[in-house]
């Protein structure tokens, strides 16, 4: 076990459901384009979480965000709560790892 942990150097964010106009024939997707208004927001507030974690003044290392709605579908960004598992250092070091090889990202 580490002594001293290391500290997040990134911010996390979660965009809840949009709605990406499901379009289809199908009674599946008539029944997604009734419900999806109720519980989605569009592209564009389902993007603030991102960018609140991105630039907000209030984001430390290791924070979260996503909508303050009910079961966090739609809303405006609050900071939310991570899991033990959310928390796991060697998950947390692997995504970060991963991400930066698939982006080129230092």
């Amino acid at each position: 076990m580490r002594s001293q942990r290391r500290r997040a150097s990134w911010a996390f964010a979660y965009p809840a459901l949009f709605d990406a106009s499901v379009k289809s024939r199908a009674l599946i997707g008539k029944a997604f384009k009734l419900v999806m208004p109720l519980i989605s927001q569009s592209a564009s507030e389902g993007a603030r979480p991102t960018l609140h974690a991105s630039l907000g003044d209030d984001v430390r290392p290791g924070y979260y965000f996503g909508p303050d709605g009910f079961s966090e579908t739609r809303g405006a960004p609050k900071r939310g709560f991570r899991s033990k598992a959310a928390r796991d250092q060697a998950v947390e070091d692997r995504l970060r790892a991963v991400s930066c090889e698939l982006t080129g990202a230092a």
